[in-house]
């Protein structure tokens, strides 16, 4: 992060009568950093806005500022707190001069003398020049530019020695070279130390200007990432659901004509996606196939122009219409939609009796397979080479420090004073640790298939820990280990049980924010028949909507520009090839727990093969 904490958020909850606005909402600022909150109509942003600045107050949840954790925000008592804001609706007042509305409501009480607003103008003068504004400030600033109106709210904001700045939407009323304009004047006070919340619906105004980003989507925030991190069309999938309109231009004509062509009950059963366009390129039909491969619901499809779902680059989009324009057969082989799936994408003019085109067949084929399987496969081969190349490595590492063990036994051995004794533990205590990690990453880089053995899990998890512990440090995540007592062994890959754990942990710590709690839980279940992990992290739950979904490869609700969306996948297959059972609870906002559990093995290993298999017959908890 750019600095110290400024601003915590946990757990917040509000509603409106029975319709909730925010729910469990976790969010977290610092000094020194554009945090940027994005999220459709209806999204949650303007409450959360409203909350932090004391206009609301939080039904249920709890606000940290630098520390101390505020039992009643209110407006007056949030200027106290420094924070200020500039809102999307315009609060100045045109016929007072610049002074007088920088300082509007922040008047000291009494008598304002002479030497008072000398001081008053001088601190205008210098917030001003701060922003790059020269003016004269006793005119009134409705003679002004709009664009100088806009930075003397801007520096309204400021006025109180602001430590906090919020932007709630303010580009709805600027044009493009005012925003630019605005944009410098954002990341100076960025610069300055000043922690700054950029609320907006544009997603392309969070790449421009954000260092980190929070979405959230019908009361829920669904990721808090840094921007530089983050694919485009993941946020745009996370943050928005498609508004549709129905379209008052679509001739009734159309939908006869297309309605005749094909029989809406047989293309719902075709096994392939077939969606069918009106003249001006809107979805008239979806059948079930289109909308299963574009993960959205017919009502958020229909009425939608088919660029809109479109992911190519620009020629390609327009090589698309046109061909559409023409009338022509168009086959595109790798066009890429809003969710991330690859399509093959073919048209076909769609004609009447008279052979007049009106409307457009588009067939769609899910590929996603094919390139997501070939990049994930790359990704496993950069990575053997590399774990290979650690392995070397670390080997290589093993042999100095052996050598400099020994010559710190035979130092210990000498005569020396207590500060010496000292600074030697130190230094032992620190070569420990660095065995410690290279071990573990031996243990990790073997690569190749291994029999199954005895595992013992909590080793296992502290071996992970061990080589997460950067990550960890970044985030100030804590970790409480639980292990039960007498934890029986299970019999599998240690290679696999450690990717299985690898994958779930990195999983929380991508969950929480700053400051974060994860739990690893390990115990004996079922008079020993079993062995529990279970790994639970207060980071932002998964909603409802997409939980069915979580195990489904190449599906992810994450921003990253890496993650392909196999992690929970493959640790289900890593489970049940285990003849285990992995599952999760998550309460939207407030936690997830992952459970894994794996049958305790008290028989003998069968080495026929290269991999090694249970033994049917002694497997305490085999079928």
């Amino acid at each position: 992060m750019a600095g110290r904490q400024i601003l915590q958020l946990r757990g917040i909850r509000h509603h409106y009568d029975k319709v909730p606005a925010l729910s469990g909402v976790d969010f977290d600022l610092y000094e020194g950093e554009i945090h940027a909150i994005t999220g459709d109509h209806r999204s949650g942003k303007t409450t959360l806005v409203r909350l932090i600045t004391g206009d609301l107050r939080p039904q249920h949840g709890e606000i940290w500022i630098r520390g101390q954790k505020i039992s009643q925000l209110k407006h007056r008592s949030a200027m106290d707190f420094r924070i200020g804001v500039v809102s999307q609706t315009s609060h100045s007042f045109p016929n007072l001069s610049a002074v007088d509305n920088v300082f509007a409501g922040r008047y000291r009480r009494g008598y304002i003398g002479r030497r008072i607003r000398n001081e008053m103008e001088r601190e205008c003068v210098r917030l001003l020049d701060f922003l790059g504004l020269s003016i004269d400030i006793r005119k009134p600033i409705g003679r002004l530019p709009y664009q100088a109106q806009q930075l003397i709210q801007v520096a309204r904001a400021l006025a109180i020695g602001t430590e906090v700045v919020i932007f709630d939407e303010i580009s709805q009323r600027l044009i493009p070279i005012e925003l630019e304009s605005l944009f410098r004047v954002i990341r100076r006070v960025r610069d300055s130390g000043t922690a700054v919340i950029y609320a907006t619906s544009t997603i392309d105004e969070v790449f421009r200007i954000a260092d980190r980003v929070t979405v959230l989507r019908d009361g829920h925030r669904r990721g808090t990432e840094t921007v530089e991190k983050v694919d485009r069309s993941r946020l745009v999938n996370l943050a928005f659901s498609f508004a549709v309109e129905n379209d008052s231009q679509l001739d009734d004509r159309h939908k006869v004509l297309l309605l005749n062509q094909y029989d809406e009950s047989v293309m719902n059963d075709l096994p392939i996606g077939m969606v069918l366009l009106s003249p001006n390129h809107k979805i008239f039909f979806a059948n079930d196939a289109a909308l299963k491969i574009m993960n959205m619901e017919s009502g958020a499809v229909l009425g939608s122009s088919i660029s809109d779902l479109l992911l190519a680059d620009q020629g390609a989009v327009q090589e698309i219409l046109g061909a559409i324009e023409r009338g022509e057969r168009y086959t595109n082989a790798g066009v890429s939609l809003l969710n991330d799936r690859k399509i093959k994408f073919t048209t076909y003019p769609l004609k009447d009796r008279e052979n007049s085109t009106v409307g457009t067949t588009a067939l769609i084929e899910d590929v996603s397979i094919d390139y997501v399987t070939r990049e994930y496969l790359t990704r496993a081969e950069k990575a053997a080479s590399t774990a290979e190349l650690a392995s070397g490595v670390a080997h290589e590492i093993n042999n100095p420090l052996g050598i400099i063990k020994n010559y710190l036994l035979l130092l210990k051995s000498k005569p020396l004073d207590v500060e010496g004794k000292d600074y030697l533990g130190h230094v032992a205590s620190e070569l420990n640790r660095i065995v410690e990690i290279v071990g573990s990453l031996l243990s990790f880089s073997r690569v190749n298939r291994s029999p199954f053995q005895r595992v013992v899990l909590s080793d296992v998890a502290d071996e992970i820990l061990i080589l997460l512990n950067h990550k960890l440090k970044q985030k100030r995540v804590t970790v409480k280990r639980k292990y039960g007592k007498n934890e029986s062994p299970i019999l599998g890959d240690e290679n696999k049980m450690k990717q299985l754990l690898m994958n779930l942990i990195n999983n929380s710590i991508e969950a929480v924010l700053d400051g974060g709690e994860i739990d690893v839980e390990i115990r004996n279940l079922d008079q020993d028949d079993y062995v529990e992990v279970v790994i639970t992290d207060n980071g932002n739950g998964i909603p409802p909507d997409i939980q069915p979904e979580v195990f489904n490869p190449f599906f992810s609700t994450k921003m990253n520009k890496t993650n392909t969306g196999l992690g929970l996948s493959i640790c289900q297959h890593i489970v049940e090839s285990h003849r285990g059972l992995v599952t999760f609870q998550s309460t939207p906002g407030r936690s997830t727990s992952f459970s894994v559990k794996l049958p305790v093995y008290a028989g003998r290993i069968d080495t026929s093969s290269d991999e090694g298999r249970i033994d049917e017959g002694r497997s305490v908890a085999s079928g």
